[in-house]
């Protein structure tokens, strides 16, 4: 619950830096972003962990970069790439039960 509403309210600001512009993109305010990541950490009593590089700019902003996280359900997709891959190769079927552990 608590890592869907910081999606949820990050998620627009995020959005906005894959737009396309005409204009060059503007600088992040990071004490603005940190400001911000302060605020709902304290809140929610959660640790934040958050990174971006603008492609654009180089610009970059990292908030808990090295700080060790449990994966969580970020570890979805990439399991279920694997999977993908294995099931084309072959060497599974899609409806074999696979055990996963943490």
């Amino acid at each position: 619950m608590k890592t869907r509403l910081i999606l949820s309210l990050l998620m627009p600001a995020l959005m906005a830096c894959g737009q396309a512009q005409k204009e060059p993109a503007p600088m992040l305010n990071t004490r603005a972003v940190d400001a911000l990541i302060t605020s709902l950490q304290d809140s929610l009593q959660a640790e934040i962990g958050l990174a971006f590089y603008d492609l654009e700019t180089g610009q970059e902003f990292t908030r808990n970069a090295r700080t060790m996280m449990h994966a969580a359900s970020t570890m979805k997709v990439p399991v279920m790439i694997e999977l993908f891959r294995q099931a084309d190769a072959g060497t599974l079927s899609l409806d074999d039960s696979i055990r996963i552990r943490n």
